[in-house]
């Protein structure tokens, strides 16, 4: 990578290019520049993190109830950005499924392992940003946080069998030890990226549970999304 660029306060299409590109070369199927304007926050998409509790509720600085205010967010990212960019990444068909066995734990482990696989994603791209002279770029992941061990197969096992979870360092001692790569997914933010996305073509049927037969599951999306300046 070349030496930092000069600060930038005007949002350029060759740096936007620059970052769909980067997004391609981490491995999303789709890139796309995105309005801020064109966002859609909606409190019940930060509500599924509560009904049904997701296990990493409370659990992780980067999900509720630590994370901001829907209310707050969608007063301060339209008056602080113009422009973000997104990528996808699509599982294959049938991947995150439930097994036969019906162990549920194990598919969400699998959801873990693609949110990790994102957030490797996000921080490569704001970093690139960063680069490019947006010293405001700001990158959010899709699902939980896992730096700490969490959404793993041992941690849902824990999960499933009543034990004690284990929280982020930031809780329990006020320091993340991944703070460079930990990011909030967009989710507990009321961002209903998975509405933008299919408005535009950019992702196929959804789940948000993926509690279902492999014969009836389709792809299942985990999107990066990086606001830029």
């Amino acid at each position: 990578m070349s030496p930092s660029a000069a600060v930038k306060f005007d949002v350029t299409q060759p740096d936007l290019d620059i970052l769909l590109d980067e997004l391609r070369a981490q491995g999303c199927q789709q890139a796309r520049v995105v309005k801020v304007s064109e966002l859609i926050f909606r409190e019940s998409i930060r509500r599924k993190c509560e009904v049904p509790h997701c296990g990493s509720y409370g659990n992780t600085f980067q999900c509720p109830p630590y994370t901001p205010d829907m209310k707050q967010v969608a007063a301060w990212i339209p008056e602080a950005y113009e422009y973000g960019v997104v990528g996808v990444l699509v599982t294959p068909p049938g991947g995150m499924a439930t097994p036969g066995d019906g162990n549920v734990m194990e598919v969400m482990a699998k959801a873990g392992k693609w949110s990790a696989k994102l957030s490797n994603v996000v921080g490569k791209v704001e970093s690139r940003a960063h680069a490019l002279g947006y010293y405001k770029a700001m990158g959010f992941n899709c699902g939980a946080c896992t730096w700490c061990g969490m959404w793993t197969r041992k941690w849902f096992n824990d999960f499933a069998s009543g034990k004690n979870l284990s929280a982020c360092t930031v809780i329990r001692e006020g320091i993340c030890q991944n703070h460079r790569r930990a990011r909030p997914s967009v989710e507990p933010l009321g961002i209903n990226m998975p509405e933008f996305l299919r408005e535009r073509g950019l992702i196929p049927k959804t789940l948000t549970f993926p509690e279902i037969a492999t014969d009836c599951a389709p792809e299942c999306p985990f999107y990066a999304f990086v606001l830029v300046g």
